[in-house]
């Protein structure tokens, strides 16, 4: 497990540290560095600031709606397209790094039926284009948030994650 600030221990013994410069020696994730959806260039997990060596996957942010995080009323123009979504997909996912996106809800605080309908269509697309190669990418992308739940070590969720990136790679390079 990473070396946390005590109060993150006290409050969640297995919690995932999201940090970049200032407290970079205790981060487990790290920001891409724009808000695009898009993993610009090169991406390695493994990095190496300031002396510490670690596995520490990026997450890239993006907003469902063009150009805004929030829910405005008759917007539904702005909501991104089909294509729109399977670029930033390609683009994150595709260079080896987390998605989030951002689906806001509405001023009940519930989700529109557009964006709901979207989100569903993007998810069909990914399993038509992919298949059941997808699980095991899914498998990567949503691993600290499984260790969180499950309470695995972070040496042990590293390591495990480092395999399956590992298997992947080799899988990818002969089909």
């Amino acid at each position: 497990m990473s070396v946390v600030p005590p109060v993150a221990v006290d409050l969640a013994e297995h919690s995932l540290v999201f940090a970049d410069t200032q407290l970079y020696k205790y981060a487990d994730l790290r920001w891409v560095g724009n808000e695009a959806g898009h993993v610009e260039g090169e991406n390695w997990n493994v990095v190496d600031r300031a002396g510490y060596l670690r596995w520490r996957p990026v997450e890239s942010d993006t907003p469902l709606r063009k150009l805004h995080w929030f829910w405005h009323p008759n917007d539904e123009a702005s909501v991104k397209g089909l294509d729109e979504l399977m670029e930033d997909y390609t683009l994150t996912v595709g260079r080896g790094a987390q998605l989030l996106f951002n689906i806001p809800p509405d001023k009940d605080g519930l989700i529109s039926e557009l964006d709901t309908a979207r989100t569903k269509s993007f998810g069909d697309e990914i399993r038509r284009r992919f298949g059941t190669a997808i699980t095991a990418v899914l498998g990567v992308i949503f691993f600290f948030a499984i260790i969180g739940v499950f309470g695995l070590p972070a040496a042990i969720a590293s390591l495990a994650l480092y395999i399956a990136v590992a298997v992947l790679l080799v899988l990818r390079a002969h089909p």
